[in-house]
């Protein structure tokens, strides 16, 4: 063999040595790069699975957070299922009560809890390496989100407040009376809605008599009660208290004085609060439909949240319909929520019972409460209902919807 054949032949062994040291580069490239896309899709899920479920953390059932996170997972049946991947979860999703976040997130509720982690392990085929001998590779992923109580939306909020007779009874659950209770929650509900933007008003029912005896219902004087209106038809009558406004913190963020809406819930330094007269019964759809009538279309989220026990039954319904009193608010409700209201629904001692004007359908307290509320996320129930209780008192309450109205945020894993 001549000098130029041994050339050729060294060259073509050298080149077929370096198409394969080539061919395995990028073999282990492809397997590489898919391990890579996968990981990333397996944060993304871990990401959005923590998120959904702090969105739920003590919103409407015990361990929902949990349900929800396992719902936008990875995990087979998932929405963020990844096709060829088998992905499973160690270890929970895990709800945690977060001792540095307590004094903006309580964990009370049914999860007792203010985060949740979700921490996922996929096992992913791989292409090339099997010819080494390495079938699969196993990667992790983690995230943490706190419950809702992140970036606060704007917003416009009107409380509708029960104040009939009834409300002048003692609650044990907070050891001040049923009115009291609420009023102290509509308190700690101010304090968490920080955001400037934010406009806050008040109603009650029954309705006053007329537009100037509102400010009897903030004039700081305890025997200064206002004139209720006669009949849910009377001509002239009100159910706002305090319209909407942004003065209700100081710029340190706490409950400033001389807000008419903070004297009116008890919360300036000295003052009484309103007081619950009652004498026409309970009605409150014409509230839900005044409160609707009352919020602006400012770029802001509208948002109502009713208060009652949920047993309408008027005798003074003058000239309104008498029947299905009950089921009107609903109607009223639904109307606000199709207009793009969020309707929350704080059953305060709702029973299983009442709602006596309806009789076609029927219905009862309760279930006309749950009705009310424009999801079920929305709807909240203290231990003196016998509707879904969770064994807490109305301050509680508040704070859970307080929660509701931001957003979940996620948290550094090593927050842990």
């Amino acid at each position: 063999m001549n000098a130029a054949n041994k050339q050729r032949g060294v060259a073509l062994v050298v080149f077929a040595l370096t198409l394969v040291s080539m061919s395995g580069f990028m073999a282990l490239a492809v397997d590489i790069g898919y391990l890579q896309y996968v990981q990333q899709r397996l944060q993304a899920s871990s990401d959005a699975a923590a998120l959904a479920g702090g969105r739920d953390i003590n919103c409407c059932a015990a361990s929902k957070a949990i349900s929800t996170a396992i719902s936008y997972s990875s995990t087979a049946g998932g929405h963020n299922e990844i096709p060829g991947v088998t992905v499973t979860m160690p270890s929970g999703p895990e709800l945690k009560c977060l001792t540095s976040m307590q004094s903006t997130l309580k964990c009370t509720g049914y999860d007792k809890a203010n985060a949740i982690v979700v921490r996922q392990q996929a096992t992913v085929p791989l292409f090339f390496a099997p010819v080494l001998g390495v079938r699969t590779a196993t990667i992790n992923a983690n995230s943490m989100a706190s419950a809702a109580g992140g970036a606060i939306p704007p917003l416009n909020v009107i409380v509708v407040l029960d104040t009939t007779a009834s409300m002048n009874n003692s609650n044990p659950a907070c050891g001040k009376t049923r009115l009291g209770c609420a009023l102290t929650g509509v308190q700690s509900l101010l304090l968490q809605l920080t955001n400037p933007l934010n406009r806050v008003g008040l109603m009650t029912f029954p309705p006053l008599a007329n537009a100037s005896q509102a400010a009897l219902q903030y004039d700081c004087k305890a025997s200064a009660n206002p004139t209720i209106a006669s009949s849910y038809s009377q001509a002239g009558l009100t159910y706002q208290i305090v319209g909407l406004g942004n003065d209700y913190l100081t710029a340190g963020k706490a409950l400033n004085n001389a807000s008419n809406l903070v004297k009116a819930v008890g919360g300036a330094t000295g003052c009484a609060s309103l007081t619950a007269v009652g004498g026409v019964g309970t009605y409150y759809a014409g509230a839900i439909s005044a409160a609707q009538a009352a919020l602006p279309s400012n770029g802001n989220q509208n948002v109502i949240i009713l208060v009652s026990d949920g047993d309408a039954s008027s005798n003074k319904m003058g000239t309104l319909n008498t029947k299905q009193q009950c089921q009107q608010a609903v109607t009223a409700a639904a109307a606000a929520t199709t207009a793009g209201t969020w309707v929350y629904s704080l059953a305060y001692g709702a029973a299983k019972s009442g709602c006596s004007t309806d009789t076609a359908p029927t219905t009862n307290a309760c279930a006309a409460m749950q009705s009310i509320a424009s999801k079920p996320s929305m709807f909240f129930s203290d231990s003196t209902s016998s509707c879904s209780a969770t064994g807490e008192n109305v301050i509680d309450l508040f704070t859970q919807v307080g929660n509701s109205l931001m957003v979940p945020r996620r948290l550094p894993i090593n927050a842990l």
